[in-house]
């Protein structure tokens, strides 16, 4: 996550993950900071898929979702509940979500 909001985004507690478990757990991100997290499957031929949630201030709220399978292409997609932040996901390839 590049944060280019000019505020912290605050992770809030419905971020889920589903079929995996994180390496790196989601995080705060303070403004014009980079962070990364990592997720990964915890299965014998599985994948992993999850949302993180944040919000800014209280009101706006941005998603940001993935879903690296165990086969197929991975998928990315990220919302905002408020026009004025623009929210660009970049994936990875291969096994890299």
């Amino acid at each position: 996550v590049n944060n280019k909001t000019g505020h912290t985004l605050q992770l809030e507690d419905k971020t889920k993950l589903d079929g995996g478990r994180w390496r790196t757990s989601p995080t705060n991100v303070a403004n014009d900071q980079i962070k990364t997290s990592v997720a990964e499957s915890n299965g014998f031929m599985t994948g992993t898929e999850g949302t993180i949630y944040y919000s800014i201030n209280g009101e706006a709220e941005i998603s940001l979702y993935f879903d690296n399978p165990f086969a197929g292409s991975n998928k990315y997609d990220g919302h905002s509940n408020k026009s004025q932040y623009e929210i660009i996901t970049q994936g990875g390839s291969g096994n890299q979500s």
